[in-house]
């Protein structure tokens, strides 16, 4: 069995975990894991490197995990469930994170439940999207957009809006 009685703030590795004492209080879950081995005490100077490292890989991790967000609709023209006057609609879909335009799809769903799809304009910022949707009766529509982020994942949605006579 092994000795749990160590000094204050002191690290003791165990094959498979490791454990701190901090002021001489035995942590409650050592008990499961008595039978493990010999322990071995981390030097100070090897104990401060390892929380240097892992600080850093915590803080890169946390810098970079924004970078990899799916693709999230912020603002949208026509906005969702609105009237719009037509026969022409100015499409606008602009997003939290670049998106690959060219692997991207603007879809119009007409009242009758045909679809269009709506060519996308190559003149935009790397978080938009933009068309024009031309000729459009009154009626409700649909856009189906699909955008490829810049962290490689698709996301879909779908924006119902009106167009009335202008």
């Amino acid at each position: 069995m092994l000795s749990l009685q160590r000094r204050s703030n002191e690290l003791a590795i165990y094959p498979g975990f490791c454990i701190i004492f901090f002021s001489g209080r035995r942590p409650a879950f050592t008990e499961l894991f008595a039978n493990l081995g010999e322990e071995e005490i981390m030097p100070p100077g090897r104990r401060s490197l390892c929380a240097i490292i892992l600080s850093a890989a915590v803080v890169a991790f946390l810098i970079v995990a924004p970078a990899v967000a799916h693709a999230i609709l912020l603002e949208s023209n026509p906005p969702l469930k609105s009237a719009v006057s037509g026969p022409d609609v100015p499409i606008k879909l602009r997003f939290n994170v670049r998106i690959d335009a060219l692997r991207s799809r603007l879809t119009l769903i007409h009242p009758d439940g045909s679809a269009q799809a709506l060519e996308i304009n190559k003149q935009t910022p790397a978080d938009t999207l933009s068309a024009e949707a031309t000729g459009l009766a009154p009626g409700t529509y649909r856009l189906r957009w699909q955008v490829l982020a810049s962290d490689g994942h698709i996301t879909r949605g779908e924006i119902p809006f009106t167009v009335t006579p202008s």
